[in-house]
């Protein structure tokens, strides 16, 4: 009787701790959704301004790039700007997939290997057909890739040994 009493409390205590950890990431997954977008913005307004800054150095150091013992230097600014054009797209892809599909879209954003609010962002605005949002993520994603592999190919052609990129 004793060890049928002790497996029923076993059995629902295991219940009551599942449902609390269920609860409890419910709550977790709420709050980091909804800070997401505060975030994003945030970020947003702190990376937006440096972009112009960022694309001034980069054209202006692709000449530069014609010198071979040059190119280092000019595929590490690249390969730095990439990363900030690549903030800058992903936190303007989040807060567009809120917009356009409020949580919901946010969440599968998220979900979809952490990059997916972008291509969700490009699908969202593709459907609400508006396309100077479609436009601002494909040059976003342009600069960022194109920057990115333009910095290998000349960490390559480099003078000097390769370096840790």
């Amino acid at each position: 009787m004793t060890s049928r009493l002790k497996s029923i409390g076993q059995t629902l205590f295991g219940l009551a701790a599942f449902a609390v950890l269920g609860v409890g990431l419910v709550l977790l997954v709420s709050i980091f959704l909804y800070g997401v977008p505060r975030v994003s913005l945030v970020v947003y307004r702190i990376a937006s301004p440096l972009f112009g800054i960022a694309l001034a150095i980069d054209i202006l150091s692709l000449p530069l790039a014609l010198i071979k013992r040059a190119r280092r230097v000019v595929s590490i600014v690249l390969l730095i700007s990439s990363y900030l054009f690549g903030v800058i797209l992903w936190t303007y892809s989040a807060g567009m997939s809120f917009v356009f599909w409020g949580y919901f879209g946010l969440f599968v954003g998220l979900v979809w290997l952490g990059v997916g609010v972008v291509p969700v962002a490009l699908l969202a605005a593709s459907l609400h057909s508006d396309w100077m949002i479609v436009g601002n993520i494909l040059f976003g994603l342009f600069l960022t890739f194109g920057a990115r592999f333009f910095a290998l190919f000349l960490e390559s052609r480099s003078d000097i040994g390769p370096a840790i990129l």
